[in-house]
């Protein structure tokens, strides 16, 4: 057993996926995959490509998000769920790149 000296650069592999739904509560799926309860920290760590990102939330209609995440990078998503048999539900993201 020694010592090593590792030499180089570290190098941003992932992305960050950000996300608030109004009313806050929502299940979060990201790529079909439970994540948490809209409760929890809403910030997911995600390799770099395109994710669904889905809110479930009783008495509410569910929504599905299509979302492109960069390497090294952060996307937001703010998603206001609208109530079962009101209307379509209505989705907004907005996408910031961090350098």
């Amino acid at each position: 057993n020694g010592t090593f000296n590792v030499n180089g650069t570290l190098e941003q592999v992932n992305g960050t996926l950000s996300i608030t739904s109004n009313p806050p509560g929502a299940d979060v799926y990201i790529d079909n995959e439970y994540q948490c309860p809209g409760s929890c920290v809403l910030s997911f760590r995600v390799p770099p490509g395109r994710h669904i990102v889905e809110f479930r939330l009783d008495g509410y209609e569910t929504v599905a998000y299509p979302v492109r995440v960069e390497k090294g990078g952060m996307e937001g998503i703010n998603v206001t769920l609208v109530k079962t048999g009101d209307r379509l539900p209505a989705a907004s993201a907005t996408a910031t790149r961090t350098p």
